[in-house]
């Protein structure tokens, strides 16, 4: 799957304060946009959801009375229409979509709700859409349209790229590679209170 790179090194740059924006550097962008690359990539992991728009393929593992499954990536975009299968047999080559009188797709929340109960079994149901926020393009065009949708993940991003970059010096930090780059980060992976509060809400939900 495609990295949907969620903010800019000028974005990072119009963060600092005029006592510390940085000189014209081609070396500290280079640091910058590699710090912007693995800060996308730590998101998307603590998000748990697929963020760039593109198709998937799912297969999911109901338990007994199960109703809903949760898609990775939302939300589902209209088109191409979502394909839901169901094979106790996992054979979905041979298997007939499930009518979509059957089941409600909640595309903004990446939700499937059945009408009826799903038998237990293991990757027995299949949905094929296509899902995300954005689809990443060239020269980082698709920002200013994801930042108008959510302008959360985007700050989220940039000031976490921004704390880890005030840290790369920090004594006692640890070390961390990011794209080749070595920078003493405050745990990547572990996003900084003030990220983690604009980025809370867009979590996906863990079902079953």
């Amino acid at each position: 799957m495609t990295l949907l790179v969620l903010t800019n090194v000028q974005r990072v740059r119009d963060l600092m304060s005029a006592s510390e924006a940085l000189p014209a550097n081609a070396s500290l962008d280079t640091v910058i946009g590699r710090l912007v690359q693995g800060v996308s990539a730590e998101v998307e992991r603590y998000l748990d959801r697929g963020l760039n728009l593109e198709a998937r393929t799912e297969q999911f593992s109901p338990k007994r009375f199960q109703r809903t499954v949760h898609l990775q990536a939302y939300p589902v975009a209209a088109s191409p229409a979502a394909v839901v299968k169901i094979a106790s047999n996992r054979d979905f080559a041979a298997a007939t979509a499930t009518a979509t009188t059957d089941y409600f797709l909640d595309a903004p929340r990446g939700l499937v709700k059945f009408d009826d109960p799903l038998d237990e079994g293991n990757g027995t149901v299949q949905v094929v859409y296509t899902g995300g926020l954005a689809t990443q393009a060239a020269n980082d065009a698709h920002l200013p349209g994801l930042e108008a949708a959510y302008p959360d993940i985007v700050l989220g991003a940039t000031l976490w790229a921004k704390v880890l970059y005030d840290a790369r010096h920090r004594v006692g930090a640890s070390s961390k590679g990011v794209k080749g780059t070595f920078i003493a980060t405050a745990g990547i992976g572990h996003p900084p209170p003030e990220v983690k509060q604009l980025l809370e809400s867009h979590r996906r939900l863990r079902l079953g």
